[in-house]
């Protein structure tokens, strides 16, 4: 049972590089496949049943439109009726232009109302009549007296609303498409690596292991698939082998008893210890069991807690508006973006005192309990009828986002390889930019159907749901490292000593986070409003933020690392969003809105990967004077999230003064100007390096 030799003719085809890069790439491919097929699927069982619920929409909601416009119109006929029996000639009635302008004020669905004789001559009219109206879209009413017909009331249906109320369905049918195919996805891809793909890893690692000699461990899988089936043979295997070394180191034991001469006896003994150092056994049933676990066991309870999260944020401005309660001399704006600031505020205070805690309690048991104060803040904002009231449970409902946060990172950090440490990360921030898009679209048609009260409590059961989704994906040990301690003073010190490091938080981290909190979560869905747009249109609005970020990161991270000029990519993405803040003003329109969205969301991602890269670059040099890359990097988070919290505060503070077009205005000509202080910046460290 020795090592196979490697044949040199077969070259590198055999390398361990080789073979991995196969295997990633037969995994991808699978993966591809099946989320093809997938899409295809929800494409086509969606396409179906949104065609057929539109028709029947549509059916249905035109015979009642008109049912009430001939409700709605007996009763005008009546009243004309009972004037007319009165005596009164119906060409002779007064008050008839404020009587049927009040019919079209109290029916909206109206776009005319008249009264004809019964040979067709008008006599009475208001509002606008279609030039060639359909029967279907106008209603002939007789009016009638002692029994006889002396005139028409004639009522025309405004239908055309109606179709675009069946215009807007399409555009939540269309969104729903989009989200229902992410949500799929991001679901069967990690449904994939946990099940299928993490499991034969483990297998086959194990089984390599077997093949050289090692048979101490057992796969810890119970079920019934081709998985658990070459799991369980493979068991039995390595139990029979450590049964028959057992049986044979029994009989060596027996033999080399009854032997008399003591050079057979050290044969003996030569061969059982010979195989013992050669292979590694153990005790039959006293096998380790090694159960397949990955950083992507949390994806789908951190996708759905982030989805929770995500579905209140094109509404939340707009739901502290309504339960807003004057706080001393605070202005209305101000007041408003006080929840998101202290939110953010307690998401910074919980994340260290999360790290220090979830190596007793572990990344399961912090992860379960991150959710009840999130789950009670949702519940409670749903509940309040003040200010002061919502921003309490808000910030409740921040203790339990940055536990949260934690955990997960936590326990991707816990097991990843250490060569996949990236890939593992990657996975985590895949759920983030994955609930970023899904959570605004389906949190404006929620509202819109449900109410801003109703649609938090359905976000408070869905982190419940992700809960539940833990305590079955998330493993149960408690593996604990050995945490960086909380950094000294000097350390501070230090790292703001290095002068680029301070110039990239100031002069983009910061701004950046500014556009993130202040515009995405505070002020977009406010100006959206203010433009007349509907929640479901303000969700699609900053689903295009998300889908932004989604198409560019990737594109930007490679970038930054192929070109080696990650400042470049810092700057490119600065211009873009100062250009994102200013398109409003230039259009002036919800389509100025979208288009700001879709730039600002390819500004952050164009910087967020580079900016990291940077900073790695500045803690590599930092080891040189004794400043760990740990400190480097938590002080890079922590002024980011400083700026997060500020974000809804300042943005407030500048619309008390103008309005949400002139605000973003002024935030785009501050990020113009940083942006013009880091590149200058980066030109005058490029020309210390040219040599004189």
């Amino acid at each position: 049972m020795s090592d196979a030799p490697i044949d040199p003719r077969r070259g590198a085809a055999d390398s361990p590089t080789s073979v991995a890069g196969d295997e990633q790439r037969l995994f991808r491919g699978v993966i591809v496949r099946l989320a093809l097929l997938t899409a295809g699927l929800l494409l086509l069982a969606q396409g179906v049943v949104s065609y057929v619920l539109a028709i029947a929409f549509e059916d249905s909601l035109l015979p009642e439109i008109h049912r009430k416009a001939e409700v709605a119109g007996g009763l005008v006929t009546e009243q004309i009726s009972y004037a007319v029996a009165l005596g009164i000639p119906l060409d002779a009635l007064v008050g008839m232009d404020e009587f049927l302008q009040g019919v079209l004020d109290r029916n909206p669905d109206f776009t005319y109302v008249g009264v004809t004789t019964s040979d067709g001559a008008e006599l009475y009219q208001h509002g606008t009549r279609a030039s060639a109206a359909r029967s279907a879209d106008s209603l002939e009413l007789p009016i009638l007296a002692d029994g006889n017909t002396v005139g028409f009331l004639h009522v025309e249906v405004r239908e055309g609303a109606v179709r675009s109320e069946l215009a807007g369905l399409r555009f939540d049918i269309v969104t729903a498409f989009l989200v229902t195919l992410l949500i799929g996805i991001e679901l069967l891809v990690a449904f994939v690596v946990v099940r299928i793909s993490g499991p034969i890893r483990l297998a086959d690692r194990l089984i390599v292991r077997g093949a050289k000699g090692d048979f101490l461990y057992r796969i810890g899988l119970r079920r019934r698939d081709e998985v658990g089936h070459v799991a369980r043979a493979y068991n039995a295997v390595v139990q029979r082998v450590n049964t028959a070394f057992a049986m044979l180191t029994e009989e060596a034991e027996d033999a080399r008893a009854v032997q008399i001469d003591r050079t057979i006896q050290q044969r003996i003994r030569d061969v059982v210890t010979g195989l013992g150092e050669r292979f590694r056994f153990t005790a039959p049933g006293l096998e380790r069991t090694v159960v397949p676990r990955s950083p992507m066991d949390v994806r789908i309870p951190l996708f759905l807690f982030m989805l929770a999260q995500e579905l209140s944020r094109p509404f939340l401005p707009l739901f502290f508006g309504d339960v807003y309660t004057p706080i001393g001399n605070l202005s209305r704006e101000l007041t408003i973006g006080l929840p998101f600031t202290t939110f953010m505020v307690v998401v910074l205070i919980a994340t260290p005192i999360a790290g220090a805690i979830t190596d007793s309690l572990g990344p399961r048991t912090l992860f379960i309990l991150g959710i009840l104060p999130s789950v009670a803040g949702h519940i409670g904002a749903a509940l309040s009828s003040t200010i002061i009231e919502a921003l309490l449970w808000w910030t409740l409902a921040g203790l339990g986002y940055g536990t949260i946060f934690i955990a997960a990172q936590t326990y991707v950090a816990h097991h990843a390889e250490s060569s996949r440490r990236a890939v593992g990360m990657t996975g985590f921030t895949g759920a983030f930019f994955a609930a970023f898009v899904c959570g605004p679209a389906m949190g404006g048609i929620l509202a819109d159907r449900l109410g801003y009260r109703n649609t938090l409590l359905v976000a408070a059961a869905m982190a419940l749901f992700a809960a539940g989704a833990a305590l079955i994906a998330v493993d149960r040990d408690s593996h604990t490292e050995a945490r960086p301690r909380l950094q000294s003073m000097r350390s501070w010190r230090r790292v703001f000593s290095q002068r680029e490091f301070v110039v990239l938080t100031l002069f983009s981290a910061v701004p950046n986070k500014l556009i993130l909190s202040g515009l995405y979560f505070f002020l977009l869905p406010l100006f959206l409003a203010d433009l007349g747009n509907t929640q479901s249109n303000i969700g699609r609005v900053l689903m295009v933020f998300g889908i932004a970020c989604i198409a560019i990161t990737p594109l930007a991270a490679s970038g930054a690392d192929r070109s080696g000029r990650p400042r470049t990519f810092i700057v490119l993405g600065g211009l873009m969003s100062g250009l994102g803040c200013l398109l409003p003003t230039l259009i002036g329109s919800t389509a100025g809105v979208v288009a700001a969205a879709a730039v600002l969301g390819s500004g952050q991602a164009l910087t967020t990967a580079p900016q990291l890269a940077v900073v790695q670059r500045i803690a590599e040099r930092g080891r040189s004077f004794g400043l760990g890359p740990g400190a480097v990097v938590s002080a890079f988070r922590t002024i980011e999230r400083v700026g997060t919290a500020a974000g809804a505060l300042a943005v407030g503070a500048v619309v008390t003064f103008v309005g949400y077009g002139q605000a973003m205005l002024i935030i785009g000509i501050v990020v113009f100007a940083c942006t013009v202080c880091y590149t200058l910046f980066g030109a005058a460290q490029a020309s210390k390096r040219v040599p004189a």
